[in-house]
């Protein structure tokens, strides 16, 4: 059962706009004081959900280069 048929809801999910056309993305929606992601190959599948400051902390990371050393192969 996937987050909108638990939660009776319908989610709007979001994906970077550089996404590659395959299908292989990270979905991001927001519920509930919440985020949750999924992957956009498994629509139906398992989602993580994190309270906003955990996003924003996650986010922060990101944007400061925390996990560029996970990119370069």
């Amino acid at each position: 059962m996937n987050e909108n048929d638990r939660l009776g809801t319908k989610l709007a999910w979001q994906k970077a706009q550089r996404s590659v056309s395959n299908g292989a993305c990270v979905e991001v929606a927001r519920l509930a004081g919440s985020i949750v992601v999924r992957s956009s190959r498994q629509p139906d599948g398992p989602t993580l959900s994190y309270s906003q400051e955990e996003w924003i902390s996650f986010v922060d990371g990101v944007k400061n280069g925390e996990f560029d050393h996970l990119t370069n192969a």
